[in-house]
C-alpha cells in the first residue's frame, strides 16, 4: 500500500509540474483514441474499438489575441473536421496488451482568400468582391499508430497505471490534392496544411 501511495504520488506531481504551456499553431487536429485493455487473472483476447469525433474551427488569433471581426465580418475559414478511429486491440495477460488504430478521415475547409487570386484573408480583393465562399475537401485514411501498453500496477485490483509506448506509420497523404477556384479556372493543388491528412493523423 505504500508504495502504491509513492507511485501515484510521483505521477500527480509530475501531471501537474508543467507551470506554462503554449497551444499549437493554425488548426492542425490531432486525433486521440484511448487504449483498450482486459483486465483480471484470465485477461486475454482480442478488443474492437470504434469513435468518431467531429471537430469545428472558426476563430482566428494573433498571438494570444482574438481577431473577433473575422466572425463579425464572416470572412473567417471553417474548418469542419469528421473522424472516425478503428482501433484492434490484444491483451496478451494483465500487464501486456498491443493496439492498431486507424484513422479515417473527412474534413472541409471554406474560405474567401484562398481562391480567385485573392490573397488577403482578411479582406477580399478586387478579385472577390462578394466575399463568395469556396471550399476544399480531403479524405482518406490518417496514419495508422501501432501502440504497445504495459499496466505498471502488478495488483490491478488496488488500481491501474498504464504506461504506451509506439509508432506512427506515414499512411495519410501528405499531398492530399482539390480544385481551387482561380480567375482562369480551376486549379488542382494542394490543400491547405490544416486539413492534410498526415497532420490529422498526428496522435
Amino acid at each position: 500500500m505504500k508504495k502504491n501511495f509513492y507511485l501515484y504520488t510521483f505521477v500527480f506531481f509530475f501531471a501537474f509540474a508543467v507551470q506554462q504551456s503554449f497551444g499549437q499553431g493554425c488548426v492542425a487536429v490531432k486525433n486521440m483514441s484511448s487504449c483498450s485493455m482486459n483486465w483480471g487473472e484470465e485477461a486475454k483476447g482480442f478488443q474492437f474499438s470504434m469513435n468518431y469525433r467531429y471537430f469545428r474551427s472558426f476563430k482566428h488569433f494573433v498571438g494570444t489575441e482574438e481577431q473577433v471581426e473575422r466572425v463579425q465580418n464572416g470572412t473567417q475559414v471553417i474548418n469542419n473536421d469528421n473522424s472516425i478511429n478503428l482501433g484492434l486491440s490484444y491483451t496478451f495477460n494483465n500487464r501486456f496488451s498491443v493496439s492498431v488504430i486507424v484513422p479515417f478521415v473527412y474534413i472541409d475547409r471554406s474560405s474567401m482568400y484562398e481562391h480567385l487570386g485573392n490573397s488577403s484573408p482578411a479582406t477580399p480583393s478586387a478579385n472577390n468582391p462578394n466575399y463568395l465562399r469556396f471550399h476544399t475537401q480531403s479524405q482518406g485514411i490518417g496514419d495508422v499508430r501501432v501502440i504497445g501498453y504495459y499496466n505498471a500496477m502488478k495488483d490491478y485490483t488496488k488500481g491501474g497505471l498504464t504506461l504506451g509506448f509506439g509508432f506512427k506509420a506515414p499512411t495519410g497523404n501528405y499531398n492530399a490534392k482539390d480544385y481551387f477556384h482561380k480567375k482562369d479556372g480551376l486549379l488542382l493543388q494542394p490543400v491547405d496544411q490544416s486539413i492534410n491528412l498526415v497532420m490529422v493523423g498526428l496522435a
